[in-house]
């Protein structure tokens, strides 16, 4: 069962919800957007992703993450993960990172991660702190939504030196989604991400929901967090 606390965000308290595998740390750490979807079915929009099971049944061969789900703000969510993204990064970095990193044992280049709208927050909270964040788990994001603003803040930006970036996107998503998300792909490669550095994987049975990216999260945590050689 997830271990949860509330950080101030908007004159109010916003909720955060942790899991942490068993074992010694320092543990590295998963902060995923869109918290309510993380662990439980209950709390999620349409079904959990179940990612505190998904951690807890990793070979031994992949480090298990410390897995931190921060909520969204409801009607706000649209809003915080793209135009109003730099304040909520904030909250994020002003209150929940201290606290993950006073109250357990963790390595300090975390992985940041989302699906659809969280994707898209998760790859552009990587470009502008790649100190904090050194990966980006991108489900389905939705590079689309930018009009190109994206692909211009990585030109602007350069990729980050440490980076790591897994994307995908399912055949009965929109055109748009897969298409941008595909030409993101392209465009890391072409600019040096080998096969330790970029992810691309198309799913053909996907579709833009909670259990398909349930069902895609353990693959990405397995090349996300495996052990080095």
């Amino acid at each position: 069962m997830p271990t949860s606390f509330s950080v101030p965000f908007h004159h109010h308290r916003r909720g955060v919800r942790v899991h942490v595998p068993a074992g010694a740390g320092p543990h590295p750490v998963l902060l995923l957007f869109d918290g309510q979807n993380v662990f439980d079915d209950a709390t999620s929009y349409a079904g959990g992703w179940h990612a505190d099971a998904a951690v807890d049944k990793l070979p031994r061969t992949i480090a298990r993450p410390i897995v931190v789900g921060l909520d969204n703000g409801g009607r706000r969510r649209m809003h915080e993960l793209w135009a109003g993204l730099d304040e909520f990064l904030d909250c994020a970095l002003n209150h929940v990172v201290p606290i993950v990193r006073e109250r357990w044992e963790v390595e300090p280049a975390w992985v940041v991660g989302g699906a659809s709208m969280g994707g898209l927050a998760a790859f552009a909270a990587h470009l502008r702190h790649p100190g904090v964040f050194r990966a980006a788990l991108c489900l389905s994001p939705s590079f689309w939504f930018t009009q190109h603003r994206i692909f211009e803040e990585l030109d602007e930006r350069g990729a980050p030196a440490r980076s790591q970036v897994y994307i995908d996107a399912g055949a009965k998503e929109g055109l748009p989604l897969r298409s941008h998300a595909a030409r993101m792909a392209q465009v890391l490669a072409a600019r040096g991400y080998g096969p330790d550095a970029l992810l691309w994987r198309y799913d053909r049975r996907g579709a833009h929901r909670e259990r398909d990216w349930a069902r895609r999260l353990p693959k990405a945590l397995k090349w996300l967090f495996r052990r080095p050689r």
